[in-house]
């Protein structure tokens, strides 16, 4: 009887180790598969940290460029602005040179017109 009472409790232990066992390998197992989860995160902010970096130095030339496409449009607007002043300086010189041509071809005009006389 104290035989198979030994026998038991040995069977006892023996199970209790084998289950302690199943149990060590389950936990490493699990910490395996969540290290291979946080590896792969790891990875993705990783690779997500370069995609931002790269977007904020995309970001910062779209800007420069922005800042000197409005430079450039400026100079053209200022260029324009002295075209324009040009072409109202031009029109009035040749309604002047008209008036003048006018004025020229009446005071002809009359001074054929008393020479006949």
């Amino acid at each position: 009887m104290v035989d198979l009472k030994q026998f038991i409790r040995h069977c006892k232990r023996r199970d209790d180790k084998e289950s302690d066992a199943v149990k060590t390998t389950a936990y490493q197992n699990e910490i395996k598969k969540y290290q291979q989860i946080a590896d792969i995160n790891t990875t993705i902010i990783t690779d997500s940290q370069a995609k931002i970096e790269q977007l904020k130095e995309q970001k910062k030339r779209l800007l420069e460029q922005k800042d000197e496409l409005r430079k450039q449009l400026s100079q053209l607007n200022i260029e324009r602005n002295n075209l324009e002043k040009m072409k109202k300086e031009i029109d009035k010189s040749e309604e002047d040179l008209k008036q003048m041509i006018q004025n020229q071809q009446a005071a002809a005009a009359a001074a054929i017109g008393t020479m006949g006389r």
